[in-house]
């Protein structure tokens, strides 16, 4: 298959409200689009979002080289089995190494694309027998409310619900986990995410306040990784790798007998195959492979939620449950995220339906 022409665009979506990000405060989402058509006319379509705080990129520096993509992509021929996610993505379409975003971008797109020309869902293209719905954890950032919050979610259906702790006062997250995890109670798993908020001793004291909480994991609860290990044998706690996956490799897993899981966001690890990479050993070594969002549009998320149902082999609820934050998106149609599930048939159905009259187009 060879690519006939690439486009850009730039998106900017309202939030429903302020969303507090590592000192900055985010009011609308932003992001860009590469629109892949094939010389048979197929489309396929990749989102690169960097996350302000988060991401290496600006957004500079992702327009910059969506602008290089766009002149180098035509007239280039598709590799074979780039569905196989076990490399050949590497020297194409140059050898250039592209930031992360924009690497999880050409990836989508061209996944996306290879589907659309086969006619199958991009889920069918990465296997054969992918799950038919994916479950969402529900997420609970706010200080105020979480007894309620949690409430609703377990009686719209979710499996697992993950609180934001970490920028409050020890106390007060003490306080607001307990009231979740009473909410809770056996049917529903909760999750605690830290963002590497605490020394070892705030975090040890707040273990202390918890112990009567079944907690499923916390992510990163310590601003240095190296005590994750201790911190765990200590409090019994399992930890979720998040922040720590840029500094590591795949093959520390092995010698992680701490950790519960690690937490995969695509946009941040640099595309689907370095997903994957770690997908699978997380697979061998029996450690949850939760693959999540960085708040991108619905674009993003129908590709996510798709991999997902390629990798989840334990059907673990993922981190996909961000479109919740967005006033309107970019597909033409929802999608459905009713009892915290997503149905994969439904996510096929809108995932290529994209509202291009919100999109301003990058030439």
């Amino acid at each position: 298959m060879t690519i006939a022409r690439a486009d850009i665009f730039s998106y900017d979506l309202p939030l429903v409200r302020p969303l507090q990000l590592r000192g900055q405060t985010l009011i609308s989402r932003s992001g860009f689009l590469i629109r892949l058509v094939s010389d048979s006319e197929h489309i396929g379509w990749g989102e690169a979002a960097p996350l302000p705080g988060f991401s290496v990129e600006s957004a500079e520096d992702v327009v910059a080289e969506l602008k290089e993509l766009k002149r180098l992509l035509p007239g280039s021929k598709l590799p074979p089995n780039l569905s196989d996610l076990t490399g050949q993505f590497h020297s194409w379409p140059s050898s250039h190494r592209w930031t992360n975003s924009v690497n999880c971008a050409l990836e989508m797109a061209a996944l996306n694309l290879i589907a659309n020309e086969q006619a199958i869902s991009l889920s069918r293209l990465l296997s054969e027998q992918p799950l038919e719905t994916v479950y969402i954890n529900g997420l609970i950032v706010d200080t105020e409310g979480v007894a309620e919050a949690t409430r609703v979610l377990k009686r719209d259906g979710y499996r697992a619900v993950k609180l934001k702790v970490g920028s409050n006062s020890i106390d007060v997250d003490i306080e607001r986990t307990q009231d979740a995890f009473h909410e809770l109670g056996n049917t529903t798993t909760l999750r605690l995410d830290a963002n590497r908020a605490w020394s070892f001793e705030d975090a040890y004291r707040f273990a202390a306040g918890i112990t009567d909480c079944e907690i499923e994991y916390i992510e990163e609860p310590l601003a240095d990784p190296k005590l994750l290990r201790k911190f765990s044998k200590r409090t019994g706690l399992a930890i979720a790798l998040d922040e720590s996956i840029g500094d590591l490799t795949p093959d520390t897993l092995t010698e992680s007998d701490h950790v519960g899981a690690v937490i995969l966001k695509p946009t941040l690890l640099g595309g689907f195959e370095r997903t994957a990479i770690w997908a699978r050993k997380a697979q061998k070594c029996g450690i949850k492979a939760v693959i999540s969002s960085c708040f991108e549009s619905s674009i993003g998320i129908a590709a996510l939620a798709q991999l997902t149902a390629t990798f989840n082999t334990l059907n673990t609820p993922v981190g996909l449950d961000t479109p919740s934050w967005l006033k309107h998106d970019l597909l033409l149609e929802p999608i459905d995220r009713a009892h915290g599930r997503m149905r994969i048939v439904q996510i096929a159905q809108v995932a290529s339906q994209v509202n291009e009259y919100i999109l301003k187009e990058i030439s």
